[in-house]
């Protein structure tokens, strides 16, 4: 059995690397226009026509690229979102249930206490607190932000209740002015 009959007739490597780079270079093409989201125009015709000049796997090959460049953009996204400071939420035990929140890492957890809804004050819950809140915990959700200084100089204000506290805070992680 020949080569010439494997790859359908080839009559010479040389043809066969043309072919080789030439699918290579389609691909590439494929995977930046997935990349890009089809928004440099001349590359979307270009791979459109490209998929429609030689039809078979290559509508499959264009699929797969679009899955390995947004798998690559999501993961760029997440290991950006990574580097950022964290805001950690703890919802636990309260009535019905309560929330504290930290900006930053080395920051101290704060929460809205006192009484009636509308008439809370935000303060900084003592670390041998947390821990016992901790422990009684329903979820704790970290999630990034950009300006963990504003998240966390809330201490001292009104708050209408622990939640709507830690969704303020979570706010000025992002929009400091909020």
């Amino acid at each position: 059995m020949s080569v010439a009959w494997f790859v359908g007739g080839v009559n010479s490597s040389f043809e066969i690397a043309i072919g080789w780079q030439t699918g290579h270079l389609h691909g590439i093409a494929m995977v930046v226009n997935a990349a890009t989201f089809h928004l440099i125009t001349p590359l979307d015709s270009y791979v459109d026509g490209v998929i429609e000049d030689n039809g078979g796997m290559y509508g499959t090959a264009n699929v797969f690229a679009h899955i390995g460049a947004w798998a690559a953009e999501l993961a760029g996204g997440m290991y950006v979102a990574s580097l950022l400071p964290q805001f950690t939420v703890i919802v636990g035990k309260g009535s019905p249930f309560h929330v504290v929140y930290q900006a930053g890492l080395n920051s101290p957890f704060l929460h809205a206490v006192g009484g009636q809804f509308g008439r809370m004050r935000v303060v900084t819950m003592a670390a041998d607190r947390v821990l016992e809140f901790n422990a009684s915990r329903y979820a704790v959700f970290r999630l990034p932000i950009l300006f963990p200084g504003a998240a966390g100089g809330l201490a001292g204000e009104r708050a209408f209740s622990c939640l709507t506290n830690a969704v303020h805070a979570f706010g000025r992680g992002w929009i400091p002015f909020l």
